[in-house]
């Protein structure tokens, strides 16, 4: 039977509690790795030390349903529906709702409890692509209308450039390294050495410096990407 390194779960306390620290209170921070990554059971520890008691919220005044009159009630969900723009789908069962608006009817439950930070485990790894980019915009807005730190697990590469204010990059159960997108995916060799994925302008840039080209190695969007090539073939 395998045994239980407790000293393994204090350094992974630790670990979690230094990136709780470091917060701001409007962070978007996005745990990336492959498959058995520890992604999971980090964002899991920093949830059990902050308070999550679910994975879309954090409860601030420990109340639950009961503790709330009919109208409070009603007054809350009626203003995360404005939030989410889903007032219109109050009176539907959830078998009627697709799977976009039952994703955002999940962040809903956890809105209504007034949440200082939203953990979300690979939330789009279910929906077709059309969907994924449809939620990405949700999620971001949501961000900037409640502005709230949110703990975001994927492996997906596009979620983390267009999203993290910061990602976490893990492997083996190890924290790799924690930085901006931009530094993250500036380093394309590193990042393909964990078997992960890296924007295609990233990759584009890293070749052409490959070949002797001088271009930016930081470049991770397409406008910046278009933006280098055109003063390039100016010059």
């Amino acid at each position: 039977m395998k045994r239980i390194e407790i000293e393994s779960l204090s350094q992974l306390d630790d670990v979690a509690r230094e990136i709780l620290d470091s917060l701001d209170g409007r962070s978007v921070v996005l745990f990336r790795g492959g498959m058995g990554a520890g992604k999971t059971t980090l964002a899991e520890a920093m949830a059990y030390l902050s308070g999550i008691t679910n994975r879309l919220g954090k409860v601030t005044d420990g109340n639950t349903v009961s503790d709330y009159d009919k109208e409070e009630i009603k007054r809350k969900v009626e203003e995360a529906a404005r939030i989410l723009d889903i007032t219109h789908l109050l009176d539907r069962k959830p078998k009627a709702l697709s799977g976009g608006q039952r994703q955002r009817v999940a962040m809903g439950r956890a809105i209504v409890r007034n949440p200082k930070v939203f953990l979300m485990d690979e939330p789009l790894s279910n929906l077709d692509a059309k969907l994924r980019v449809q939620m990405r915009t949700e999620i971001s807005k949501l961000h900037e209308k409640l502005g709230t730190t949110i703990i975001y697990v994927t492996h997906d590469q596009t979620e983390a450039m267009t999203m993290a204010d910061r990602i976490v990059v893990m492997s083996k159960g190890n924290i790799e390294k924690i930085g901006t997108p931009r530094e993250i995916f500036s380093q394309v060799e590193w990042v393909k050495s964990l078997a992960l994925d890296v924007p295609q302008t990233s990759d584009l840039m890293h070749h052409l410096n490959a070949y002797g080209y001088s271009l930016p190695t930081d470049t991770i969007t397409i406008d910046e990407c278009a933006a280098q090539l055109y003063k390039f073939l100016e010059e």
